[in-house]
C-alpha cells in the first residue's frame, strides 16, 4: 500500500477540499489514495490549462508586437528607399549644376580674354 500521498506537499489542500464535499473517500486508505490521485491530477490539469491560457495570451501579444514591428520596418524601408532616390536626384542635380558652373566659368574666362584683347 502506498502511503506516500500523506507526505505530498499538497495533501493539506486536498484535505480542505474533502471537507467541502460529501464523499466516501475516507472509507479506506485505498479510496483516499485514489481520491487524492484524482484530485491532484485534476489540480495539475487546471494549472496546466491556466498556464496554457497565459502563454497563449503572451504569444498573441508577442505576435501583435512582431506584426507592429514588421509594419514599422516596412514603413522605414520605404522611407529609406525614398531618401535614397531623393539623394540620387540631388546628386544628379549637383552634377548638372557643376557642369553648368564649369561651362559658365569657361565662358567667363573667354569673355575676360576677349575683353583684355579689345582693351589693349
Amino acid at each position: 500500500m502506498n502511503e506516500s500521498f500523506y507526505m505530498h506537499p499538497r495533501y493539506i489542500e486536498f484535505l480542505a477540499f474533502l471537507e467541502s464535499v460529501q464523499t466516501d473517500a475516507r472509507i479506506n486508505l485505498n479510496a483516499l489514495n485514489l481520491a487524492f490521485d484524482v484530485w491532484l491530477s485534476n489540480q495539475l490539469n487546471v494549472e496546466l490549462i491556466n498556464e496554457n491560457t497565459i502563454l497563449r495570451a503572451k504569444a498573441d501579444a508577442f505576435l501583435k508586437s512582431c506584426k507592429a514591428y514588421e509594419e514599422s520596418n516596412t514603413t522605414l524601408k520605404a522611407d529609406l528607399d525614398r531618401l535614397h532616390r531623393e539623394r540620387d536626384s540631388f546628386q544628379q542635380q549637383a552634377r548638372v549644376l557643376a557642369e553648368e558652373v564649369n561651362r559658365l566659368t569657361d565662358e567667363n574666362m573667354a569673355l575676360i580674354a576677349a575683353l583684355s584683347e579689345v582693351s589693349e
